[in-house]
């Protein structure tokens, strides 16, 4: 398994994998594959096969999303990612319980969620996000990353930084 912060290196370029018709004697007899995968040479144009381990290893790999939250000032941005992010299973419903508590304390309640996001304590206490929140989450198929965007007018160059990061 690869993790989310580390570059990921594939044998294979997704743009080089094209599917071509079996052929009877150049491939192993398999019934699950329908269609079996040559690699087109980058300066040859000439087609390889791939092996089966190969062709295993490139259907197991999980794709790298990052995905950046825009949105107006207010627009609940950074809510709509602790919701996503408590869904998914990386926030644990006790943490919402002390981020409701201690929302509640500065009478700020319904920013319980946004905490998950904006972990600063300037952050909370004016319950705008000012710089870019970051998070990672894994699903069974993907590696997300988790941009949360400032969208107040005063911080939006820490949003364009952040997003072109």
């Amino acid at each position: 398994a690869v993790s989310i912060g580390s570059a990921r290196t594939s044998p294979v370029p997704p743009s080089s994998i094209s599917p071509t018709p079996p052929q009877s004697s150049a491939l192993p007899s398999n019934d699950t594959t329908s269609a079996a995968l040559a690699i087109v040479g980058p300066t040859t144009g000439k087609r390889a096969k791939i092996s089966n381990d190969l062709m295993t290893s490139l259907q197991n790999q999980r794709s790298r999303l990052s995905m950046v939250v825009l949105g107006h000032v207010d627009a609940g941005k950074s809510t709509l990612m602790g919701q996503v992010l408590l869904q998914l299973g990386h926030v644990q419903k006790r943490t919402i319980t002390k981020y409701q508590k201690q929302a509640a304390e500065l009478g700020k309640a319904s920013f319980a969620l946004a905490w998950v996001m904006d972990e600063d304590d300037s952050e909370r206490e004016r319950g705008v996000t000012m710089d870019i929140g970051t998070k990672n989450a894994k699903t069974p198929t993907h590696d997300l990353t988790i941009l949360d965007a400032p969208g107040h007018a005063d911080f939006v160059p820490a949003m364009i930084t952040g997003a072109a990061s």
